[in-house]
């Protein structure tokens, strides 16, 4: 009760924040995608008969064959609204306030009590950056994207409850930890990159002991391993394998460091070798080489010469790079082998020894999943088997390991590895006191024989490696043969919505990403042009030769470098460069592609990082900042967010309508495609809704096909723009032009069934009966569970006169749908017909 009075007045003047920037947005309807949760969702609808476990068992929205993400929490949320309040966009804007609301006090709750040596007054200035920040408009003023609120509110709950254990170590409260992370990725999994940093942010804050940094990763890691992939166990096992590995990694080179004394060589040294290692590991990303990796692979051995323990955690973490980048299921064998080899030393590892047979047993898990082959795994699971024969022998592992090489070779399974294994079966026969050094000799060799066999391999067989030119998309024209991708989120992803779907190199997939990530520079720091949309060509594929992208390397490497040089001594500054780095790389599109490329939606995670980092510089300018006595500083932060308030609060009436919000937006977004698709399809909606029966207005038609036909202008290979132009016509009762715009279509997708059935619609109003009966064809060749289709060639047959082709269609049709009347009706006049 103490800390609540105490701060009771920030909190509610917070809350009061919320209430006056956000109130407008309670009035607002039903906008983009809202509908997806909603009145169209039939897991949340009123009269739905499933359960609130049911939720969990399906995506939270579904088209076609086309599955959304698996959010049930969110889901959740809407199905317990419905139920108890109905359905109503204004209870839905409400609760979003409410929920948004109670995140900002908590994210007040959390910065008072990790960073309590700061002043209330530059956290209160923080949190309500975060509150009125205009890019939060879209997340709050969407009934859809309650998941981000959730997922953050959630995690910011297990950031606290992680604050609970810290303080008393009651372990009992680590299961609340594992359940708040776990329901904040069920919201939605935005929130994942952060939850890989909390571990090492309290490593590093309240200088955890290994015990505890290891229940606490752990208590991290767990939902991420379950929840990262959807319960997939392989994926979750290699999820959780990494995220371990590289905690344990952190931990063990800062207790290195701060053990350490070091001196100016030895700093001079270790940054020299350390950028030439990671020079060449970066350019054979970009560049797909696998050679140039495996010369990298070389040159760590120099960085860590002297410190084995090093050198082991580092090549465990660069052979999981090299298998998620280059897919080579040789590089986890490798790891296998000389990871197997640490058994043979008492010294190494000593209080971790149990590990070691665990790091294996993974490793060779994942190298047989990627396999595929039950055997594959009998074979390499014996190196860490025959290593432990030491113990009966020293002589066993040399003798069985020779009998595995000899059997290999008569067999026919040999591989280098097995070498590898023969050569770390010498190890027990050497001294005690010499093993360090022979196995420092032995894991040089292995590790400058395996890069050889890669480096020999990759040159040999670099014909068939390199892409050539002719497979790259020109910048300057549209692409001819766009990539299909099916998004981890669920649906499928089309050229228009991301250009990066179109053939490209490494290097413009990377400048490309730079760009977006640009842009949310752009918008964190001056939100006055924000969109509902962008896509192509609003942003474009580009390479480095576009001075956007150094622009943003260059704040981006300027953030990097806040976040290290302000580690020790400006903990806000370090740590909301640390976050927002974290949360908004994975949204470039350079790790994986994201529909429309920028999403404001996507950054409201990232932002808080982003005010994080802004307001520790503010306390590094003045440490003294207070609202008590308001200065200079005072007086521009107080602007600050009074310009910003306004800004939100007249782009939350933007979003008051489907129109309203696209036609403000559409003035700058002239060149997206996507956007003015849009645009067209719902002004179409609206005028023949506000017909209500009577008369369609032709003039906001037109004015939609004005958009359909800017949007062919940009992009002129995308099916639906030429299907959608065609139905306009159709409303502007001019079937011709119809006609001509479905021909269109049906030249980019031939014989896809839309087209088709639009087609042999269009032509029967023409009374062109045989372009009918030929688009009704191809249709059925596909399926027949479409009664029209049969009524239209029957009656297309009939008018020509050819009564048996019409008598065929109507028999086949009511065969089919006995129901039809239509074709009953027919059937009787076709055959007196004949009998004339």
């Amino acid at each position: 009760m103490k800390y609540w009075s105490k701060n009771s007045s920030f909190y509610l003047i917070i809350l009061i924040v919320v209430a006056a920037v956000y109130s407008n947005t309670v009035s607002n309807g039903y906008n983009l995608d809202d509908e997806m949760v909603t009145r169209l969702n039939l897991n949340t609808t009123i009269e739905t008969e499933k359960s609130l476990l049911d939720l969990f068992k399906s995506n939270y929205h579904s088209i076609g064959n086309f599955n959304y993400g698996y959010r049930p929490v969110s889901v959740a949320s809407f199905f317990l609204e419905h139920k108890f309040f109905g359905e109503s966009a204004r209870t839905s804007h409400s609760i979003n306030l409410i929920l948004f609301g109670v995140l900002c006090a908590l994210i007040f709750k959390m910065l008072r009590l990790v960073f309590n040596d700061k002043s209330s007054f530059i956290l209160l200035f923080i949190t309500l950056l975060f509150v009125v920040h205009s890019v939060h408009s879209e997340v709050v003023a969407s009934i859809k994207n309650r998941d981000e609120i959730l997922a953050l509110l959630f995690f910011t709950l297990a950031v606290l409850a992680s604050l609970s254990w810290l303080f008393k170590s009651l372990i009992y409260k680590l299961p609340f930890i594992i359940l708040l992370i776990s329901l904040s990725i069920l919201s939605k999994k935005s929130t994942i990159p952060v939850i890989f940093l909390v571990p090492l942010f309290f490593l590093v804050k309240r200088n955890l002991k290994f015990r505890q940094f290891g229940m606490l990763s752990l208590s991290c890691g767990i939902p991420l391993a379950f929840f990262t992939f959807n319960f997939k166990l392989m994926e979750g096992a290699i999820v959780l394998f990494t995220f371990l590995i590289f905690h344990s990694s952190f931990f063990y080179i800062r207790r290195y460091f701060i053990a350490e004394k070091w001196t100016m060589k030895k700093i001079v040294f270790y940054t020299v070798n350390a950028s030439f290692t990671a020079t060449l590991l970066l350019l054979s990303l970009k560049t797909q080489e696998l050679a140039i990796w495996a010369i990298s692979l070389i040159v760590v051995l120099v960085f860590f010469k002297r410190h084995t323990q090093g050198v082991y955690l580092a090549i465990i973490i660069y052979s999981l790079l090299g298998l998620f980048v280059f897919e080579k299921v040789e590089i986890v064998m490798f790891a296998i082998v000389l990871f197997s080899s640490l058994v043979f030393q008492k010294s190494l590892f000593s209080r971790s020894r149990w590990l070691i047979p665990i790091v294996v047993a993974v490793l060779v898990c994942i190298a047989t999943y990627m396999k595929a082959d039950f055997i594959f795994l009998l074979i390499y699971s014996s190196s860490i088997l025959l290593f432990y024969t030491k113990y009966l022998n020293r002589y066993l592992p040399l003798m069985l390991s020779v009998v595995f090489l000899v059997c290999s070779i008569v067999f026919g399974f040999f591989n280098i590895f097995l070498v590898g294994i023969l050569l770390y079966s010498f190890l027990p026969l050497v001294g005690y006191s010499k093993v360090g050094l022979f196995n420092w000799a032995f894991s040089f060799t292995w590790i400058i024989l395996f890069s050889a066999v890669l480096i020999i391999g990759h040159v040999s067989d670099n014909a068939g490696l390199i892409k050539s030119e002719a497979q790259v998309s020109r910048l300057d024209n549209l692409p001819q043969n766009i990539n299909e991708a099916t998004l981890e989120e669920g649906r499928k992803l089309e050229f228009i919505e991301n250009t990066l779907m179109a053939p490209h190199r490494l290097d413009q997939r990377l400048a490309t990403g730079l760009v977006v990530l640009g842009e949310y520079i752009r918008v964190m720091v001056f939100p006055k042009e924000l969109s509902f949309y962008y896509g192509y060509s609003k942003i474009n594929t580009t390479d480095f030769t576009n001075y956007r992208v150094w622009l943003s390397l260059f704040a981006y490497v300027f953030i990097l470098f806040l976040g290290i040089c302000f580690l020790k001594n400006q903990p806000l500054i370090s740590t909301g460069a640390f976050w927002y780095l974290a949360s908004i790389f994975i949204f470039s599109n350079i790790p994986v592609l994201v529909a429309g490329m920028v999403g404001e939606r996507l950054a409201f995670s990232a932002s808080l990082g982003f005010c994080l980092m802004f307001g520790g510089v503010v306390n590094w300018v003045k440490p003294e900042f207070s609202y008590k006595k308001i200065r200079g500083l005072e007086l521009l932060s107080i602007l600050l967010l009074v310009v910003f308030s306004v800004r939100t609060f007249a782009r939350n009436e933007q979003w008051e309508s489907h129109i309203k919000l696209m036609s403000n937006d559409i003035e700058h977004l002239e060149n997206s495609a996507q956007a003015n698709y849009l645009l067209a399809i719902h002004s179409i909606k609206e005028a023949e809704q506000s017909a209500k029966g009577g008369p369609v207005d032709m003039q906001k038609v037109n004015v939609s096909i004005g958009y359909f036909k800017k949007a062919i202008e940009i992009y002129s290979s995308y099916y639906n723009f030429h299907i959608d132009l065609g139905k306009a016509y159709l409303v502007m009762r001019q079937p011709e032009l119809a006609k001509a715009s479905f021909l269109v279509a049906d030249r980019l997708e031939p014989n896809a069934l839309l087209g088709l059935f639009e087609l042999a619609k269009v032509s029967f109003t023409l009374k062109e009966y045989e372009e009918v009966i030929k688009h009704s064809e191809g249709y059925l060749e596909q399926s027949t569970f479409n009664p029209t289709i049969y009524e239209l060639a029957a009656f297309s047959a009939y008018y020509m006169d050819d009564y048996s082709i019409a008598l065929g269609y109507a028999e086949e049709g009511v065969k089919q749908f006995p129901s039809n009347q239509a074709l009953r009706q027919l059937i009787p006049d076709i055959q007196r017909r004949i009998l004339e």
